[in-house]
């Protein structure tokens, strides 16, 4: 191929890489839809509306359970004496706790990954990668005069891409893969936590009819079975959730790979490619660092 080839080939890339980058920097909507960026950001969001709604269905349970066991845990038995049972459940009331704002932690974390695809910044990320195509078409046409531009194109187009679509790539393959091997594992955990429920009701039952009875009752008398009674309410809540710890502590760690582990794995690996291909654009490089005579923007 004659060197006309080569040099018509590259100003023809140049500009078409200019009149792209003029048009994803003044009007990025113009091509979110057909980049598929439209359409990536919407599947996003629906994969994480389904995640919210999946998760507040166990975060309304969790505070159900919450609720009740503050009421136990707030409450004390006595005419006469006194018996606090917040000593007694203390601990594991500490432990729901923690579990409770794991729970939402992670519910905001998916509104703010919801956010920000509702408002639109992603077409930023096309905007940047605009300027980089920019940079880079006039360094192609330059690129005797102005050697670094190619280079710095690359870095903007990689950061722009990376930025427009690291985020809705990173929860789509995050949500895939949990939907394919954490969901057994989340169902039968959301399962455990919800029957912590019956035996909750029935302690804090239990409670409510004991100090009722206590009215009744000359408290000097009945205070050995007030006692017993006080500590198997206790007993009962703090065995009712200790044997469903692993469920508690398994979705709290499925909550933490669904939304940060996997997440952020992801878009390492999509940032990792981006980056690759950034370098890619750069001109190769001759042993004193100047761009090699006939070097096209393509190659290393």
């Amino acid at each position: 191929m004659s060197a006309r080839g080569p040099s018509r080939w590259r100003t023809g890339a140049a500009i078409v890489a200019i009149v792209l980058g003029l048009s994803a920097l003044l009007r990025p909507h113009w091509l979110s839809a057909p980049l598929l960026q439209d359409l990536l950001a919407r599947a996003a969001e629906a994969r994480v509306d389904a995640s919210l709604a999946r998760n507040s269905v166990s975060f309304l349970t969790l505070s159900g359970l919450k609720s009740v066991l503050a009421s136990i845990e707030g409450s004390s038995v006595g005419v006469g004496f006194q018996l606090e049972l917040g000593d007694l459940v203390q601990p594991v009331y500490d432990y729901l706790d923690f579990v409770w704002y794991a729970f939402l932690y992670a519910l905001a974390l998916l509104g703010f990954y919801k956010l920000l695809m509702q408002t639109g910044i992603l077409a930023l990320g096309l905007s940047l990668a605009g300027a980089g195509l920019l940079l880079w078409g006039a360094g192609a046409l330059a690129r005797s005069r102005l050697p670094a531009l190619c280079g710095l194109g690359g870095r903007a187009v990689a950061l722009g891409l990376a930025a427009g679509y690291a985020l809705p790539l990173a929860l789509l393959a995050s949500q895939s893969l949990s939907q394919r091997y954490l969901e057994p594992l989340r169902q039968r955990s959301a399962q455990r936590i919800e029957e912590a429920g019956a035996p909750l009701e029935e302690a804090a039952a239990r409670l409510r009819a004991l100090r009722e009875h206590l009215s009744l009752l000359e408290p000097g008398k009945s205070l050995e079975a007030i006692q017993r009674e006080a500590r198997q309410v206790a007993a009962q809540v703090s065995d009712a959730l200790w044997e469903r710890m692993q469920a508690f502590f398994a979705y709290v760690l499925i909550l933490g790979v669904e939304l940060l582990l996997l997440p952020f794995l992801s878009a390492w690996l999509i940032l990792k490619a981006l980056g690759a291909s950034g370098r890619a654009l750069r001109p190769a490089r001759g042993p004193a660092g100047a761009a090699l005579p006939g070097a096209g923007p393509y190659q290393r």
